[in-house]
């Protein structure tokens, strides 16, 4: 770990708390902080700077980096990929990076993990098609589903009804529902037909796709998937259809 290689100690990390892309995300990227934080602070030696900023902003973001410049060399950003893009723009204006440390370099070493296909089914795109129309008929609100909207919509719905038919068989069974730990336990390795399709749980817990590690082509200067995961080990293919055979 570079951490341990540098005998860097204290890391700064920098949280979005800009609601523009929703108030889910604004969330997710605190609960994500705060994971980070309380695990590292759980290994000896590690010390956390942490703060909230509203990235979408020029000004936060400036006061954002100079605040955490002063606790740690280290400076960890949670936040949406475009406004990422920006810190690291402000970051080189504020002469925190060397001159051939650029933005571009910096999104040539970067990796992203994502579902490799959106988990969208018929039955998902109507229900988004009918919140649109009542959105549009009752709100007078129009704005398309985007893409990571289509994602979080369709991850929550399917919570919705894996965490549906768990209680239904915790009634069944006379168990308590005042005990959320226990409850969540019973999702553990198991597999949920749902609207959106197959959900399979491993034994954390957490959702088994097929996972896709994008980063950008030092060749074409876009970004491409390098490779394709599943249930932690890597797929040896070249497309999404040959991930999904092999992991079927």
């Amino acid at each position: 770990m570079l951490m341990d290689k540098y005998k860097w100690q204290t890391i700064s990390f920098t949280c979005d708390i800009s609601t523009e892309f929703g108030e889910y995300t604004r969330d997710f990227y605190r609960g994500t902080c705060n994971e980070f934080a309380a695990a590292l602070t759980s290994q000896q030696g590690y010390k956390i700077f942490s703060q909230g900023a509203n990235l979408s902003k020029a000004d936060e973001r400036i006061s954002a980096l100079q605040d955490a410049k002063l606790y740690s060399r280290v400076i960890v950003v949670i936040s949406h990929m475009d406004y990422v893009r920006q810190v690291l723009l402000t970051a080189s204006q504020l002469n925190m990076t060397t001159p051939e440390y650029d933005a571009a370099k910096v999104f040539e070493s970067l990796f992203i993990v994502t579902l490799a296909r959106l988990p969208a089914t018929t039955k998902t795109l109507a229900l988004f098609d009918a919140i649109e129309h009542v959105a549009k008929d009752s709100y007078n609100l129009s704005s398309p589903v985007t893409e990571s909207g289509l994602l979080y919509g369709t991850s929550t719905y399917s919570a919705l009804h894996v965490t549906a038919q768990t209680v239904g068989e915790a009634i069944q069974l006379n168990k308590s529902l005042s005990d959320g730990s226990r409850l969540v336990k019973l999702m553990h390795n198991r597999t949920f037909a749902t609207p959106c399709g197959v959900c399979e749980m491993n034994h954390n817990g957490d959702l088994e796709s097929i996972y896709a590690i994008v980063g950008m082509s030092q060749q074409t200067k876009n970004f491409e998937v390098y490779l394709y995961t599943h249930e932690g080990k890597v797929l040896a293919v070249k497309s999404l259809e040959q991930a999904e055979k092999t992991a079927n």
